[in-house]
Parts: C-alpha cells; sequence; structure tokens
C-alpha cells in the first residue's frame, strides 16, 4: 500500500497492516477532509491506492463506527453534508446497474399496477455472520425466501421483484447477495427484466431503507417483503418474519432510529413470512457509510 497517501505514514510501517490500524489512519484522515483542514484527503487516498481501495473502505466503514466521530459529524449540519459528500464521491460503483438498466425501461413501459396489491416483492439476503469462506451462490435460507417469493410473483401479488443484499459476510468477499439472488431468480424461470437487485444493503435496516429508495423512486406505494429463517442458529425462531412483522417488540424500530436517525417506513405482517411495507419519506435521507451511502 502507497505510505504516501496518508498524512501519518510512518505508523503503517512496511509490516502487516491490520484493519484496524487502516481505520485508525484514516478516522482522523476523515475528519481533517470534512472539517476542511485536508478537503479532498479521502478520495486522494483512495485513488492512490486503487489496488487496496476495498480494504481501504472497509477501514473507513469500521472507522465511522466510532461513536465519537459519528457524534461529532452530527452535531453540524456543514459537516454531516460535507461526510455525505465523501462518501457518495468515494462509494464502489454499483455491480447491479447494468442489470437494473433493463428492468428500469420495462418499468418505464409498464401500464399494469392496478392489477397488483402491491408494486414489488421485496426478498433481503442471508448469509450466517460466522461465514468462512467467499463463495459464489445463496444460502439455503435464501434460497426458500427466493422460492416464495416466486410463488407470490407467479400468484399476480406483484409484478417486480426487489433482491437486496451486499458482499459482507465474510468480510472482504467479492460476492453480492443481490447479484447471487438474480441470477438464482433466472434459474428458478423469473424473466430478468422483473428483477431489481439492491447490492449495497449490508444490515436489514440498509435492506429495507434501499428497498423505500426505490419504491419511491418508481412511486410505488406498497411492497410486501418476503422472509422466513435468519433468527436463532438460522431457524424461524424469532426469524427476520417475525423481526420486521413486530418492529416494536423486536425493537427493529429502535434500532434504525439508533443507525439511521429516523424509521424506515410502516410494517405490518399480511400473511407468513410477508410483511408490508410503506416506507417513509426519510429513507431518501443519504448516510455517510461508504459502502452504502
Amino acid at each position: 500500500m502507497p505510505s504516501g497517501a496518508f498524512d501519518d505514514a510512518d505508523a503503517l510501517e512496511s509490516g502487516i497492516v491490520t484493519s484496524a490500524d487502516l481505520a485508525r489512519t484514516l478516522g482522523p484522515l476523515f475528519r481533517a477532509d470534512v472539517s476542511g483542514v485536508r478537503p479532498g484527503a479521502v478520495e486522494s487516498t483512495l485513488a492512490a491506492s486503487p489496488n487496496d481501495r476495498a480494504q481501504l473502505l472497509l477501514a473507513l466503514a469500521d472507522a465511522l463506527a466510532d461513536p465519537q466521530l459519528v457524534a461529532w459529524i452530527e452535531a453540524d449540519p456543514a459537516r454531516r453534508a460535507r461526510a455525505v459528500a465523501i462518501a457518495r464521491a468515494v462509494a464502489p460503483r454499483d455491480p447491479a446497474a447494468a442489470l437494473n438498466a433493463a428492468t428500469f425501461a420495462c418499468i418505464s413501459r409498464f401500464a399494469g399496477w392496478s392489477g397488483f396489491a402491491w408494486g414489488l416483492l421485496v426478498v433481503p439476503g442471508y448469509t450466517p455472520l460466522d461465514q468462512r469462506d467467499a463463495k459464489p451462490g445463496v444460502h439455503p435460507v435464501a434460497v426458500r425466501r427466493l422460492q416464495m417469493a416466486v410463488e407470490d410473483y407467479r400468484a399476480r401479488k406483484a409484478p417486480f421483484l426487489l433482491v437486496s443484499g451486499g458482499n459482507v459476510y465474510p468480510r472482504g468477499t467479492p460476492y453480492f447477495e443481490g447479484v447471487e439472488m438474480h441470477k438464482a431468480l433466472c434459474a428458478m424461470g423469473v424473466p430478468p427484466e422483473h428483477i431489481l437487485v439492491d447490492a449495497f444493503a449490508r444490515h436489514t435496516t440498509t435492506n429495507l431503507r434501499n428497498a423505500g429508495r426505490i419504491m419511491r423512486l418508481l412511486r410505488v406505494d406498497r411492497a410486501v417483503v418476503v422472509t422466513r429463517g435468519g433468527g436463532a442458529f438460522g431457524s424461524d425462531v424469532f426469524g427476520q418474519d417475525f423481526y420486521l412483522a413486530h418492529p416494536d417488540l423486536s425493537t427493529f424500530h429502535a434500532r434504525c432510529r439508533r443507525e439511521l436517525g429516523y424509521e424506515v417506513g410502516q410494517l405490518r405482517g399480511v400473511g407468513e413470512g410477508r410483511i408490508e411495507l410503506i416506507p417513509s419519506p426519510s429513507v431518501d435521507r443519504r448516510s455517510y457509510h461508504p459502502l452504502d451511502p
């Protein structure tokens, strides 16, 4: 890694540089950029280290998990705006852009919305937190979610599907849950132009936030989140469907307020493993997470 990209490069000597080392360096660098002491510092550092860009973005995300740094950013609207601008400037390219282009074109021509109860079937991805090996494909928990969604799609509950999931576990994996789920849906016979992909979401909170953004972009008022499993030991016990269908009891709303600053929308169970989502306008508020702004 080019040491000259950092102000305190001496701390990153030629030995093994850990993620914690990088986070400790990038936190002050981000602060200097946001405050105007070194404008453009984060973007120029990442540009100077193209081979290490993915590692640096992960470390920057770690740095931005520091509650003191977050409190400092949130204390001033100008600092927050600058932090959001930095995150959008350095965010990775969308690996699903080409896949979504045909779907957005199809949606722009679609005139049959009134024939469906909901506009989208939203399917969150699933990869265990303790996943050790990076490998393509879809975990069995997510496969079942996709199978449920295909049943609903064929039953004409919604005309389009949205699969949501980034490259989170194991850390640094090159495989995106959303992209892998798109492949699986196509293999199940769903036309690719009827599938949208969110390949950025890293948690359940941003699965629904990003879905809400897309819904508002498309002027879709209501969607159904199709999900089961992901509970205790990957089971259905207190799984994601319970988590979302009972957002106050499960503390999902509280988590959204804590991590995003707002609730992502109205949620209510509409059947086994199905939760209706009506997004809040607040989902359009951008974050400064460098991997999912």
